[in-house]
């Protein structure tokens, strides 16, 4: 999985995930953990800035703030090639390149 397919994938999921919470729908524990491993994960080690995630709060079905917080974590992940593995890890990927 390159870099921009991982981006999308982890905004995704954790876009998917507040909007379920948003709508009131009730999510399993597990999912409940896995987006929060993955909200770590791109806030710290890529660095995604909090407002970015915020955003995703608000608007998670938002197409245009979906493809702004992957944009920006496509590109962190371009800049540091040890977050992707981290990323890819809290995803269930193990082939990030």
């Amino acid at each position: 999985m390159d870099h921009r397919d991982l981006a999308a994938s982890a905004i995704g999921a954790i876009a998917d995930h507040f909007g379920a919470v948003r709508s009131g729908v009730r999510v399993s524990e597990a999912a409940a953990r896995i987006a929060n491993e993955l909200v770590s994960v791109v806030g710290a080690v890529c660095g995604l800035a909090s407002p970015v995630l915020d955003d995703l709060r608000r608007n998670p079905a938002s197409g245009g703030v979906r493809t702004h917080a992957a944009t920006l974590l496509w590109r962190a992940l371009d800049e540091d090639r040890n977050a992707g593995p981290a990323l890819g890890k809290a995803l269930g990927h193990g082939d990030v390149v």
